[in-house]
This record gives structure tokens, sequence and C-alpha cells, in this order.
């Protein structure tokens, strides 16, 4: 499922302090995972041309949803609740995901993309 970005950002830090707050544009996909929870990823050509890259420079390819790859695309992370939440959102309507840290309070607002489909390359 694909979700436009109205206003998120991907904040990381340690528990000392934050060290980054990034503003994300564009889509992110939504992947499911088998506990009920969710992620919220960069699209998957990020991954396609950064393995492409590797490729060419004779570096190690990085495997789908593995851990560096959840590491590096990785935007939020959804509670079960939240999973259902967004499943139930209706094309076209927002959805906000609330985080707090650090002593401060973010408000992540995605808008759920309308049904288009992959183009699918086989």
């Amino acid at each position: 499922m694909l979700l436009e970005c109205v206003s998120v950002r991907r904040v990381r830090g340690t528990k000392d302090g934050m060290t980054a707050e990034d503003p994300i544009t564009g889509n992110l996909e939504f992947v499911p995972m088998p506990d009920g929870s969710g992620l919220l990823m960069l699209p998957i050509d990020q991954l396609v041309q950064a393995n492409e890259k590797a490729r060419r420079q004779g570096i190690l390819e990085i495997d789908p949803l593995s851990k560096y790859d959840r590491y590096k695309r990785t935007v939020l992370e959804l509670t079960p609740g939240e999973c259902r939440k967004l499943i139930a959102t209706l094309p076209g309507d927002e959805f906000s995901v609330v985080r707090r840290g650090w002593g401060r309070k973010w408000t992540h607002t995605l808008r759920r993309d309308h049904a288009r489909q992959r183009p699918n390359h086989n």
C-alpha cells in the first residue's frame, strides 16, 4: 500500500539525545509484519538503485527486508492498533501517527494513496 507524505519526519537518536531529524517527502510503502505490526518504508526503488550501484562497484548487495535494509529505509514503525487504523482508512483520507521522545512530540501525517497499483514487471 502506498502512502503520500503530508508532514513526516524521520527522527533518530540514542538514549542520550536526538541525532537526526530529516523531513521526508514523496511516497512511503506500508510493509505489514507477521506479528500484526508494520513498517512505513521508503520505496523499494531506492534499494534497487543502491543494489545496482553496489553491483557495479563489486560490493555485496543488500537483501530486501534484511536488518540493514530495514535500518536504511524505515521511517516509522507502527503498532498493531495503528496498522488496523491505517488499513481501515479510505483511499485519499489522511492518517496521523504521534510519537514522543527526547522531550518533544512529533505528529506524522500521511495520506493514503488512491487505489493505484504498481506496474507488474514480469
